[in-house]
């Protein structure tokens, strides 16, 4: 069956805007890793980190692979809690911080930003500080990365140890403590009873086990945040239109939509490629480059003139697309779940917006 899609155009006062709608549910069942079928530990878990946009994993020749059994490496695991945390906006440093990573070292800007939020401050050294990016990542510390980026939030470890192979005097216990508490780690059963095995490498398929759980059950605290002061005006567009969305949304019932950062870089992909066109269009293969398993999308497009604020500034998005049946059907249509929006201004200050929504 073909897919069945609809468009409508809507010309309102000084400004323009586009909305478009597309269904494929021969998609919907769509696997987005070839190596990990639904029978896989931990396959709930992947898929999410994929469809936020954590992993995306390697381009083979016969489809994607996450590599579920491989070690991460410690600049995967940088990578990873970076793009969890937001894409936070970050400038890297000219002169490494660390002595074994050069600028144009893969996920350098990553590591740096891990080291500027004291998550990591590697290995001292005769000849400086060591980050050692192609190591793997051991479990203990795993288990400082996650609690440091948490926040280092307020925690007294227990005497008595939940695991049978860790004590109180070894490194990151009280770290690993914090984790079992929080119900991120349960290690492994065993009849001396659990185990956490602390000097053991994490895999990737029980690091996006521990980054789902730990986006289900902790609140990071301190500087670690996806809103920052540092946000540049665009990026605070973006981050205000998601609230605005559901606000609309539960106006009538429809249930609140996720922040999706795949989505949101396709949304903002977009509106780079009509700021720089100065054209209002459609991306004609929106609906192929967000992550694989959705059956019904939907992108609205937009432009108008820079405002003051930017709160401002999505809110008059928000009006133009409100007021057109199209667009405010894609807004507040109940069955999609994940959402995503770009912003890109041109040197005339004529502001390009784009919003996807999905329903997985």
């Amino acid at each position: 069956m073909g897919n069945l899609v609809f468009s409508r155009r809507a010309f309102l006062t000084g400004v323009t805007a586009a909305s478009v709608s597309l269904t494929l549910p021969q998609a919907a069942s769509a696997a987005t890793f070839i190596d990990v079928p639904p029978s896989t530990a931990f396959s709930h878990e992947i898929n999410w980190l994929a469809r936020i946009g954590i992993t995306t994993g390697w381009d083979t020749p016969h489809g994607k692979e996450y590599r579920p059994l491989l070690s991460i490496k410690r600049d995967a695991m940088a990578a990873f809690l970076y793009r969890h945390a937001g894409y936070p906006a970050f400038t890297p440093p000219t002169v490494s911080p660390f002595s074994d990573l050069s600028p144009s070292q893969q996920f350098y800007k990553e590591m740096c930003w891990l080291r500027s939020q004291g998550i990591s401050t590697g290995w001292v050294t005769a000849r400086g500080a060591e980050y050692r990016p192609l190591e793997p990542i051991n479990r203990d510390a795993m288990a400082a990365f996650l609690y440091r980026y948490a926040g280092s939030p307020n925690f007294s470890a227990p005497v008595r140890s939940p695991f049978v192979d860790l004590v109180p005097s070894q490194q990151f216990y009280k770290e690993m403590c914090w984790l079992y508490a929080q119900g991120i780690s349960t290690g492994w059963v065993t009849a001396r009873g659990a185990e956490y095995r602390p000097l053991e490498p994490i895999n990737r398929d029980a690091m996006a086990a521990f980054l789902y759980r730990f986006s289900h059950k902790v609140k990071p605290v301190g500087k670690v945040s996806p809103v920052t002061p540092s946000l540049s005006y665009e990026q605070q567009v973006v981050q205000a239109l998601l609230p605005l969305v559901n606000a609309e949304r539960a106006k009538v019932g429809s249930p609140a939509l996720k922040h999706n950062l795949s989505i949101q870089k396709v949304a903002q992909d977009w509106s780079g490629v009509m700021a720089r066109e100065d054209s209002l269009y459609h991306n004609p293969s929106y609906s192929d480059q967000i992550p694989a398993g959705w059956n019904l999308a939907a992108e609205n497009v937009a432009y108008n003139w820079k405002k003051n604020s930017a709160q401002d500034m999505a809110k008059a998005l928000m009006t133009q697309w409100m007021n057109s049946p199209g667009h405010r059907r894609n807004i507040l249509t109940p069955g999609f779940t994940d959402f995503g929006a770009g912003i890109s201004i041109t040197a005339t200050n004529k502001v390009f917006g784009c919003q996807v929504f999905a329903r997985y």
